[in-house]
């Protein structure tokens, strides 16, 4: 026998009669799959993002050694070093460095050796000039001069002295994870900021032929450069954000453990209200209701409240995530000092996060839900009405 109103027109009439009961058990779920799948879309979209930028990098990079530390190396030589290992195919010296703005804040100062590898970034700085990224704050104005209008200038201060330069343009929020705090400036005078010699540069960034052969490369560079170098693999690169990024979250995934126990708290509350409700499940097999339709009833009950939550979560966990220009990620994972960077993130593993949380409190919740049913479904209705155990 069908039921009049149809099995989901029964459901709604059902839940209507406890309109609160069914409102919070929405927002439950809704609060539980959106700060669980947060904080897990936050993790693998870091993960997926530090593998896409590393992965447009250099297979290798060689930085000379001391016992100092790190120490510069000769460019050409350097190159044509590298150049006569088998197996690779480029190498490119590049030039960087720790420095600090008139404000104090810390800045990495990167000196344009080859203007076609930041063409995508406009014009490359010219000698006295820097381009500078959308954290890096400009000088304040000069109380003498405050009322005349001048162009936007930076200060730096690294291991090389003080560079006063000419701010020759900004780069946009697309570019905050790479270059948040980058400075770009002229090769001659990132090398006089940072105290390195003419024709001396940071590391050597190099290319090769076959990405599997990274680990062989890498060995014989070490072999075939005269000083002692370290020779660091994309794949150790990729390997040490990943893991930074775990460390990081790893106190943020502590919220899946109050979560866990909203859930586990949900399924009870569900399974208690179904030993409840088995003199109204007799009354509805009293009436001709068959084990489907109960079954059914119990079904979309349980779906209509639960289903647009869980939605409406993870719709919320990917806007909080994904939509470009997100702050607070840097703000709450690192602690950012000063303006934290505006993020672009890469949605990688987005489906399976999707798949993951929803199909976690969607299936214990069904099958709470359909429990009831299922145990009533060979029981006499008359014990059913009187209450009795199946």
């Amino acid at each position: 026998m069908n039921p009049p109103l149809g099995t989901f027109g029964w459901a709604c009439r059902q839940l209507a009669r406890q309109p609160g009961t069914a409102w919070l058990t929405g927002l439950s779920i809704f609060a539980l799959v959106a700060a669980s799948a947060t904080v897990l879309l936050l993790e693998a979209s870091f993960a997926a993002t530090a593998r896409e930028l590393l992965g447009a990098g250099p297979s290798l990079v060689v930085r000379g050694v001391d016992a100092a530390g790190w120490s510069p190396l000769a460019a050409e030589p350097a190159a044509r070093t590298a150049r006569a290992v088998i197996g690779v195919t480029g190498a490119r010296p590049r030039i960087w460095g720790t420095a600090r703005s008139a404000g104090g804040t810390a800045v990495t100062a990167i000196g344009v050796v080859d203007p076609v590898e930041f063409r995508a970034l406009g014009q490359a700085p010219a000698r006295g000039e820097a381009i500078v990224g959308p954290g890096v704050p400009p000088d304040g104005p000069d109380a003498a001069t405050a009322a005349v209008p001048e162009p936007e200038r930076i200060t730096l201060v690294a291991a090389g002295g003080e560079r006063r330069l000419l701010v020759a343009g900004r780069l946009g929020p697309a570019s905050g994870l790479a270059l948040h705090d980058a400075v770009l400036l002229h090769a001659d005078d990132a090398r006089e900021l940072l105290g390195l010699g003419p024709g001396m540069v940071s590391d050597l960034a190099v290319w090769v032929y076959q990405e599997a052969e990274q680990a062989a490369v890498a060995r014989e560079l070490a072999a075939a450069f005269p000083g002692a170098v370290r020779v660091t693999t994309r794949t150790e690169a990729i390997g040490a954000a990943v893991a930074g990024f775990a460390r990081a979250g790893s106190l943020r995934l502590l919220l899946l453990v109050p979560a866990t126990l909203a859930l586990c708290l949900l399924l009870v509350v569900v399974l208690r209200r179904g030993r409840s409700a088995r003199r109204e499940l007799g009354l509805y097999k009293a009436l001709g209701w068959s084990t489907g339709d109960l079954v059914r009833l119990q079904l979309f009950a349980a779906l209509v409240p639960a289903l647009p939550a869980v939605l409406l979560g993870l719709g919320c966990a990917s806007w909080l995530v994904l939509w470009p220009g997100r702050s607070w990620p840097a703000e709450w994972l690192f602690a950012w000092p000063g303006r934290a960077p505006a993020l672009v993130l890469t949605p990688g593993g987005l489906l399976q996060v999707m798949l993951g949380v929803g199909g976690a409190v969607l299936a214990p919740w069904l099958c709470a839900a359909l429990l009831p049913a299922l145990r009533c479904a060979a029981v006499d209705p008359q014990e059913l009405l009187r209450g009795g155990e199946s």
